[in-house]
């Protein structure tokens, strides 16, 4: 399976980033590393993570060192990361709807 990023999670992943590399390129560098390695553990293993809701064809994956979160949907030849955000922040109003 191939992972898409839309143009929302490709903004998010930037900004996550660029927001660190103020402070410490090392640990921007760090963080974009730990997402990616997730990113590529999506394509093993993408029904492993919960659902939003029961219903709901939204995924939710933490990245286990830091407080993202990866929001996905599983299509039957690939894999699209909708949204990688902030756990910290109000959740997303995801629901059992796709946005």
């Amino acid at each position: 399976m191939t992972v898409i990023l839309t143009e929302e999670a490709e903004a998010d992943l930037r900004g996550i980033v660029e927001h660190i590399e103020l402070d410490n390129p090392a640990a921007a560098r760090a963080v974009y590393d730990e997402i990616l390695e997730c990113l590529r553990y999506l394509d093993q293993f993408p029904e492993m993570w919960p659902r939003v809701l029961p219903r709901s064809p939204i995924r939710k994956r933490s990245v286990s060192s830091y407080p993202y979160l990866i929001y996905y949907t599983v299509r039957q030849t690939d894999i699209v990361v909708l949204r990688v955000y902030d756990g910290r922040r109000r959740p997303l109003p995801f629901g059992d709807r796709t946005p």
